[in-house]
């Protein structure tokens, strides 16, 4: 596959942030229901305009973190490709 993949609004997937540093991540569609929760920080990176956001959480009953580069755009949350990454979409989310 090549190119963009559009895909309609509504996916199911849905990131919600709450007060300054926690998140909850819910697929309520899916049959395997994927929920993931914890902490965030957003810190400045290199590039104007670009962002890091680290989330940490438990996965499995053990300790995970993970780090991506972000972007806003308007009303949107923008979660960057990963350099060097093959078929690593850039995922767009809107502000409810």
């Amino acid at each position: 596959m090549a190119g963009n993949m559009n895909y309609l609004p509504g996916n199911g997937i849905n990131i919600e942030f709450y007060s300054i540093d926690s998140f909850k991540t819910a697929n309520p569609i899916s049959s395997i229901i994927s929920r993931d929760s914890g902490t965030y920080t957003i810190t400045n990176t290199n590039t104007s305009g670009d962002f890091y956001l680290k989330r940490n959480f438990i996965n499995n009953r053990f300790p995970f973190s993970q780090t991506d580069s972000i972007r806003f755009v308007g009303n949107q949350l923008i979660f960057l490709a990963h350099n060097g990454w093959a078929d690593d979409p850039t995922l767009y989310y809107e502000k409810q």
